[in-house]
């Protein structure tokens, strides 16, 4: 080889390494800390990083458990976290009178959505409840009493003129089992807590209240973004939403696979988890603006809201249209 031609190899040499730097391994991963609430509202997450989503979007998903949105909008505010789509929306709008929302937790779009094809909470009985009035002066079990799960069995027992209940405290896990030993009456949950306790004869299902009386239809959950993140960075919440809708477009087409990666992230059977009740997902990713109106409503009556919250104090999917406007 002469000294011209090892030139011209190593010249080449480089050019190919710095294009398989630039649209391969080397491209910049941006890396961002998903808070997971542990309910089947964050699949959207799990379905990225099963499909391969993330990488494919420039992005790295950190994901971390927390016991509850709350938890997770805490970590928000305090920087610990970027994003997350699991968060419920009492917390949200507690968040929001606060005004920890928009100023440090910006909620960029919808999530979960209930309705009476696809329930999400109910209220699960013993043996000895034949009828609603029968709860009149028990106890009711109830994961978090500032919670969804209990704001709506609040307001359906009011609607059904049951008095003298009171709310224990339990770890959502053990909700079920309580109802099954008799140290409650009755349990608020979400699924699949719901077919779990039901397939374990724990109980009964006496009502759905998350997709049937009070909230027949709701925004259950939303996702929500670390609101320096939101504004310095755009383009890394852009990417984000983009992988976002992929995953909800997918859950949408493929509903049984979509149950095994539930199954498979709970430790739950496949069996299981085909029976469960299912929320959906808008495959917009918009929130209900009405909906979010006038189920704040109910919240205001049932005291987990002191006053109605304007939707645009709220919500700021400036980014996500610009996301929706590219797929036109």
């Amino acid at each position: 080889m002469t000294p011209r031609s090892g030139l011209c190899w190593t010249l080449a040499s480089l050019l190919l390494l710095a294009t398989a730097v630039g649209c391969g391994r080397g491209a910049p991963v941006v890396p961002l800390r998903v808070g997971i609430p542990g309910t089947i509202d964050d699949l959207p997450y799990h379905v990225m990083r099963s499909q391969g989503l993330d990488p494919k979007y420039g992005l790295r998903l950190e994901l971390s458990a927390w016991p509850s949105g709350a938890h997770v909008l805490e970590a928000l505010a305090a920087g610990q976290l970027d994003v997350s789509s699991g968060v419920g929306v009492v917390p949200v709008l507690n968040a929001a009178a606060r005004g920890i929302v928009p100023a440090s937790v910006v909620v960029i779009a919808g999530n979960a959505v209930a309705d009476p094809a696809h329930p999400s909470n109910a209220l699960v009985v013993g043996a000895a409840v034949k009828t609603w009035p029968d709860l009149a002066g028990q106890l009711i079990g109830v994961h978090n009493p500032n919670s969804l799960a209990a704001a709506a069995a609040a307001s359906r027992l009011r609607k059904e003129g049951v008095a003298g209940y009171q709310f224990v405290t339990i770890a959502l896990p053990n909700l079920g089992l309580a109802v099954a030993g008799g140290g409650v009456a009755a349990a608020s949950m979400s699924e699949p807590f719901v077919t779990q306790a039901v397939q374990r004869g724990d109980g009964r299902v006496l009502g759905w209240i998350v997709g049937g009386p009070p909230f027949e239809r709701m925004v259950v959950t939303v996702t929500v973004a670390r609101a320096e993140l939101y504004r310095a960075q755009p383009d890394t919440v852009r990417a984000l939403l983009r992988a976002f809708l992929r995953a909800v477009e997918w859950i949408d087409t493929y509903p049984v696979e979509a149950r095994r990666v539930i199954a498979a992230r709970l430790g739950i059977t496949d069996e299981l988890v085909q029976k469960i009740a299912m929320t959906r997902w808008p495959r917009d990713g918009r929130v209900d603006r009405a909906l979010l109106v006038e189920q704040q409503a109910i919240l205001v009556e049932a005291g987990l809201l002191k006053q109605v919250i304007p939707v645009e104090r709220v919500v700021d999917e400036t980014l996500l249209a610009e996301v929706l406007g590219e797929r036109r």
